[in-house]
């Protein structure tokens, strides 16, 4: 289903230059947040080789391994949607992600006692998660509302990769030992 977009002299959607856009409809919303998402997984694949870099745990470089793979296969699913929505991928900025991003590595390159440094990371790797479920599911959402039943259910099935993944780093994060130092 094709969402109507701004059309420029070639009769080809703009991309958003700048943010200036108006919200004017739910499917314009729902392309520009799509947008966002997807620069914002490119971010976090490009990152995720650097947290495993910096984790000592077995446990957390396996989880950060495991979520680059499915983080690829997200990538792979959000193209299917822009296709289906007739739309390109590119128009976002990725802002949050990035200010995100640039906090974790900011704490890697502190340093520190290993276990403390994983619970960091852990911490970091929560927050993009809980950006990516609130992105997930609020386009979930506006899919529903635009009766585009397949993206939904897309969007849906990668809502529900994040949540577990958010699961598996609470429990990573009670399983690391890091009263060894317990220095306020």
């Amino acid at each position: 289903m094709r969402i109507s977009l701004r059309r420029g002299a070639l009769g080809k959607a703009q991309p958003n230059k700048g943010r200036s856009m108006q919200l004017k409809s739910l499917g314009r919303l729902l392309i520009d947040e799509l947008q966002e998402v997807y620069i914002s997984e490119t971010l976090i694949q490009e990152a995720l080789g650097r947290l495993e870099t910096g984790a000592s745990a077995k446990e957390l470089k396996g989880a950060f391994e495991k979520h680059g793979e499915q983080t690829g296969a997200q990538i792979a699913r959000l193209e299917t949607v822009f296709e289906k929505l007739e739309a390109s991928p590119r128009g976002g900025h990725g802002y949050s992600m990035k200010a995100l991003l640039r906090e974790t590595e900011d704490r890697m390159g502190d340093g520190g006692d290993a276990p403390v440094v994983d619970a960091s990371l852990i911490g970091a790797a929560r927050r993009m998660v809980h950006w990516k479920i609130a992105a997930y599911g609020t386009t979930q959402i506006y899919a529903e509302r635009l009766q585009l039943g397949d993206v939904a259910k897309m969007l849906g099935q990668t809502l529900e990769e994040e949540i577990a993944a958010d699961a598996r780093l609470a429990e990573l994060a009670k399983q690391i030992d890091v009263l060894g130092n317990d220095e306020v």
